[in-house]
C-alpha cells in the first residue's frame, strides 16, 4: 500500500506532532511523531517515533516497532537533547502516560519520570497544556529537575 512503511510501523509520519534531532558524537537521535498501522482494536494510533543513526555507517541502531522503549501515546510535540551522552527525551502525551513526560537513556532503556501530570481522561486530546518553549527550557537543566531524580 501506497504509503506505508513498515521498517518504521508507521502509516503517516509526523502526524499531530513535531521533529526535532540533536548529535552527540556519532549519534544522531530524531524524535517525532507517527500514526501507526491499525491495531486489534481496529484504531490507528498516534505515538512518538525515535530514530537513533550512527552517522558513521548511516545506520539505524535502535528498535521502531510498534512500541519503542519510550513509548508516548499520544505524543504532540517532541524534545531531544544529549546530557553527557545520554538522550534527554520529553513528550506532551495524553494517554500512555498522561503527563509531559521526560525519557532519559540510550535507546536500548530509558528512566522515566513525569515534569508534569495532566489531569483528565486518558486518551482525551484535549489537555489544556503546551509544551512550547518550556520543553527546551527543561532539556537545557543540568539536573533535568523532576518529580524523582533520574539516574
Amino acid at each position: 500500500m501506497p504509503g506505508r512503511c513498515s521498517v518504521f510501523y508507521y502509516q503517516k509520519s509526523f502526524d499531530a506532532g513535531s521533529g526535532r534531532m540533536a548529535e552527540s558524537g556519532d549519534t544522531l537521535v530524531f524524535d517525532t511523531s507517527r500514526t501507526r498501522y491499525t491495531t486489534e482494536d481496529k484504531l490507528n494510533h498516534q505515538s512518538q517515533l525515535t530514530i537513533i543513526v550512527n552517522t558513521s555507517n548511516m545506520k539505524v541502531t535502535n528498535d521502531l516497532g510498534r512500541f519503542q522503549k519510550n513509548h508516548v501515546s499520544h505524543s504532540f510535540d517532541q524534545y531531544v537533547l544529549f546530557d553527557i551522552g545520554s538522550q534527554v527525551l520529553v513528550d506532551h502525551g495524553d494517554a500512555y502516560p498522561r503527563s509531559v513526560v521526560l525519557h532519559k537513556g540510550n535507546g536500548m532503556s530509558y528512566s522515566e519520570a513525569d515534569l508534569f501530570k495532566i489531569p483528565g481522561k486518558i486518551g482525551a486530546n484535549e489537555t489544556g497544556d503546551s509544551v512550547g518553549g518550556v520543553g527546551d527550557f527543561v532539556l537545557q537543566r543540568p539536573s533535568h529537575r523532576t518529580s524523582r531524580r533520574l539516574r
